[in-house]
């Protein structure tokens, strides 16, 4: 083990790990429990890779992909826990491992995408149509408030979210279809 004492002392690289890890824990068990079929033991995988990721934080590279990096930390886990484990003919044999990686990362690459597509997508919603979206969806407003609070019925506020949703869905569709044809 590492001993925590070179650990970064920097509030502000402690406090980027903390974001990165938390933008990317879901990433991770998914990834975790993609190859490891008891959950129990997943959820130990897991925790012992973000001690893992912590310890070795002062070697990851700002600006590239954490998600990546903590999916490899976690797979040589797996590995290790595989050869060591009395269980170890449960876990995914090595040659499929591949095979899964490359399913895993093709499914979370479209998953970015669409994504940043949305992110881009929401911007060029007009300024009261992202404020109405944001309402309903970020801030968890019954919609029985926002009517309350915009004047409008709860009727008007479902076609408006409807149409609203439309948009975001067609973009996303042209920018997946543009990124298909220059593929």
């Amino acid at each position: 083990m590492t001993d925590n004492s070179q650990q970064p002392t920097d509030p502000g690289r402690t406090s980027e790990f903390v974001r990165l890890l938390k933008q990317y824990d879901r990433r991770l068990a998914a990834y975790v429990h993609s190859f490891v079929p008891e959950w129990h033991e997943a959820e130990d995988v897991i925790q012992e890779a973000s001690v893992r990721l912590w310890e070795q934080f002062e070697k990851f590279e700002p600006g590239t992909n954490f998600g990546a990096w903590a999916c490899t930390i976690a797979r040589y886990l797996i590995m290790e826990r595989r050869k060591s484990s009395p269980k170890g003919h449960l876990y995914l044999m090595g040659e499929l491992i591949g095979q899964v990686e490359n399913s895993f990362e093709e499914v979370q690459s479209e998953s970015d995408f669409r994504l940043q597509a949305l992110q881009e997508c929401f911007e060029k919603l007009t300024p009261s149509g992202r404020s109405l979206l944001s309402q309903c969806y970020e801030k968890g407003m019954r919609l029985t408030h926002v009517a309350k609070v915009t004047g409008r019925t709860v009727g008007s506020l479902y076609t408006s979210i409807s149409r609203l949703r439309s948009q975001l869905h067609d973009c996303i569709e042209r920018r997946l279809e543009r990124e298909r044809g220059q593929a």
